[in-house]
Order: C-alpha cells, then structure tokens, then sequence
C-alpha cells in the first residue's frame, strides 16, 4: 500500500509538471502568433503626409491566413480613435483608448478576456478571448509623437482550453492506469518479498515441534539465505543441547538404576533383623561395591556432560605427552622395570592438560586392566606429515572388529562386567579427542589391543577443533 501511495505521489507530481509544461508552451506559442500578425498588422499602417492609412489587401489579407480560431482584428488610431481596419465583431469595451506605451515607442501586451454579448438583456454567449495589444508610435515625419496606433486582435481561448482539458483527462487516466499498476506490482512484490520470510515462520514453528528439515532457502544467497543459515546452525545447536540433555537423562536413569537397587535392598536387609557380623560386612562391602559403581558413573557422567560443552581457547597451552604419562604412571624408558608402562618418542601439542591428562590415564588404565603381564602396555608417541600420533598397545584379549567401533558408545563394555569406568572410559577420550579436532579408531593388531589417535597438524581452526585456533601440534 505505501509503495502504490509513494509511487501515485510522484506520479501526480510529474503529471503535474507536464501539464504546466504543455500549458505554458501551448499558450506560448499562441501568443507567438498573435504578436507576429500583429506587427505585420502594424506595419501595414502607412504615413501618407499628417495622415495614417491602412495598406488594403483585400477581404483576407495574408497575414491572417494560418491563424487558428481568428475571431476578431481591430486596428485604430489614437486620440482619434479612427478605425483603420477591422476583421469579425469587436466586443464591446474594446474601443477605450489605450494606455501608452511602457517604452514610448513599443508595447505588446496578452491578455485572456471573457465577453458576452447579448441581445434585449438575455446573455447569448459567454466566451474566452486570448487577446494580443499591441500599441505603437508611428514614425514618420509630420506625425505628433502623441499619435498612437493600437492593433487587437483576438483568438477564441477555448479550444486552447478544450486541448489542455483533454491532455489532462488522458494524464489522469494514465496516472489511474500506473497507480493500480504500481498498487499490483506493489502487492506482488511484497509477497514475493515476504514468502520466504514466511516461510522461514512457518519452518521455524515446525523445528520448534521437533521436526528437523532443513530451513527454506531462496536461492538467491541473499540475506534471507544468510538468515536461514544461522538460524539452522542455532536449531541444530539447540536440538544437539537437547539430545545431549535427553541422552544423559536416560544415561543417567539406565546405569544408576541397578546400583540404587543392590542399596536400596542391602539396606532393607540391615533393617529387616539383626544379622551376625560377618553377613554384615558382606553386605557392607556389596554397598561399598555400588556406590564406587554409582560414582564411578556420575563422575563419567559429568564428565562427559562437560566435554559436550565448549572449551575457550585460552585454556591452551603446550603440552608433552610424554611428561604426563610419567607423572601418572612412573618414569618412562629410562627405568622400564619400574614402570607398567612402556613410552616411546613424546609429542608437544596444543591442548588443555586436565583433558589431555584424562584421556591417557583413561587408555592406560584400560589396557593395563586386561594386559596380563606388567610393561606390556606400550605408547609409541610421534609425529609426521599427517600430525601427531598416539599409539596404544596391549597384550590383552583384544576386541572382535565388529565390536571396534561400539566401544566407543556409552556405557559399552566387552565380557567382563569390570570393564573400565562403567563403560563410559572410552566414550570420555573420544569426546576429548574430538574437541581437541583429532580422530580414535581401534587398528587391526595380531596381538593385544592397539588404539590409534591422530591430532590433525593445520592451522586452520575447523579442521583442528574448537579448542585450538592457531594449531593442534607445537
């Protein structure tokens, strides 16, 4: 609405321009002529010795000829007011004598008039005049410079009138045409301009169901496009917040289910009668068993509730593997008796120690859990083209291919019911693993169970995590 009242305004402001264009040019022009006929007219006034005479050409001079809507010629000579020539009825009030000219030799004047001309009283016709003056000293010798000429003629106004009326209709009518048309395409481009907005509203409200289809795009890869994005990557933010939230909720409830159920009965059994000591401490050393088994899941738990949120880059800092291991797990290399696990090489990288520090004590002790033998452990830390590489070895069972990829699932575990940090050990170091941009995977090995990590080398912070911004490795 406000595009086609916009656009009208200016339309009417231009049609106001042309019509006073063409009025003025056409009024112009008419003018032009009348003052051309009436100089020739003057000229046509000859000194013939104290007297002025009209040069005669007949009924229809040539002068008058080509002049539209001609209606009346008056020539006269003043203070006399002799008519020297005159062409059609001259209204009445045209014979007072004329002012004298501005300039004292030459004055042309246009003016419109409106006569009527009646007959025993009654008005018969009422009719506008472009009436041209012009008034002039004769110049010849013997004639008083008192003596005037006056030359009138008139041509009827209003078909000069009929034309403008009729050139302003068709510009009315042209504006009614552009102002529905600009109302139209108004109308039209603001639906097209509003569709995908609101079809943006539309998908929203479905996303906000739970329906995960892509947002609309227009093609265009305009800002509607570049809305849709952002709002797709906060949707997508938001389901994975709620699928972290659903997916811990039901964690939570599955694992703690069990253990709460061995406490809760163990308890009812203390309560029920009195027992002899030794059954006591049975059952205390069961309810210490389910509540290491209860904390050992909420601690898991937590933990990987917080991998799931991000870390700032600025708890970054160079980090050598090698010297970790050694402070959890005794002294490297140097003194390999004394030690359960054997360490080769060392890579320095970017990380946060905490996380770096639980994702190898997490590995070691569950290779040290299922190797049968001490130093059978082995960690092979080094460095290539690819980026940095750790590598951890056992002398365990290992793990069936098709079972390789599902340890990484929460609260997976293989035959033996004591299998790490209630399942989730392996879930924890492959959600450190990927903050810190790397990839885990199990390598096919004859003996034993052999993890591989790979830390990208890049500077380009996609590709290296959401940690680090300016590279994985040292």
């Amino acid at each position: 609405m406000w595009f086609g009242v916009t656009t009208s305004a200016f339309l009417l402001a231009f049609s106001a321009v042309v019509y006073g264009f063409f009025y003025n040019t056409t009024l112009n022009g008419l003018d032009r002529e009348l003052a051309v006929r009436a100089e020739e007219l003057f000229a046509r006034c000859v000194v013939r010795g104290d007297q002025i005479e009209f040069e005669s050409v007949g009924e229809d001079p040539s002068v008058l000829k080509g002049l539209a809507d001609l209606k009346w010629v008056d020539v006269r000579v003043w203070p006399s007011g002799a008519r020297l020539f005159q062409r059609g009825q001259v209204p009445a009030g045209m014979e007072a004598e004329p002012v004298g000219p501005i300039d004292a030799t030459y004055t042309l004047r246009h003016r419109t008039e409106e006569f009527e001309t009646s007959a025993g009283g009654e008005p018969q016709e009422d009719s506008d005049d472009r009436v041209c003056e012009l008034v002039a000293v004769p110049k010849a010798d013997g004639i008083e410079p008192t003596v005037l000429v006056s030359v009138r003629l008139a041509a009827n106004f209003e078909p000069f009138e009929a034309r403008c009326d009729q050139f302003l209709l068709a510009l009315l009518a042209l504006d009614l045409i552009f102002v529905g048309g600009a109302a139209l395409s108004g109308l039209v481009l603001a639906r097209r301009m509003t569709a995908p907005i609101v079809a943006l509203q539309e998908a929203a409200q479905s996303a906000r169901q739970g329906n995960r289809q892509s947002l609309p795009r227009t093609g265009a890869h305009d800002e509607l496009d570049d809305l849709a994005e952002v709002l797709e990557s906060a949707f997508d933010s938001l389901n994975r917040a709620l699928e972290r939230q659903k997916r811990f909720t039901a964690d939570a409830a599955h694992e703690l289910r069990n253990p709460i159920a061995s406490i809760l009965s163990a308890v009812e059994c203390l309560q029920r009668r009195p027992r002899e000591p030794a059954l006591n401490e049975e059952l205390l050393q069961g309810l210490h068993i389910d509540a290491q088994r209860l904390r050992e899941v909420l601690d898991g738990l937590l933990c990987l509730a917080r991998f799931d949120r991000e870390v700032g880059s600025d708890q970054l800092e160079p980090v050598s593997l090698a010297a970790l291991i050694a402070g959890q797990f005794g002294v490297p290399n140097s003194v390999p008796n004394e030690s359960p696990v054997l360490v080769a090489g060392d890579l320095v990288m970017q990380g946060v120690p905490s996380l770096l520090a639980t994702l190898l004590r997490n590995l070691l002790e569950n290779a040290l859990r299922h190797s049968p033998e001490p130093n059978s452990v082995r960690v092979v830390l080094s460095a290539d083209n690819r980026g940095g590489t750790i590598v951890v070895s056992d002398h365990g069972p290992g793990i069936p291919a098709k079972e390789r990829e599902r340890v990484f699932e929460r609260f997976a575990r293989g035959d033996s019911a004591d299998s790490g940090l209630a399942g989730l050990g392996l879930s924890i170091a492959r959600a450190i693993v990927d903050l810190h941009g790397g990839h885990i995977r199990i390598a096919a090995s004859n003996i034993g169970t052999q993890i591989e990590i790979v830390f990208p080398l890049s500077n380009d912070a996609h590709q290296c995590g959401a940690l680090n911004p300016t590279g994985c490795l040292q």
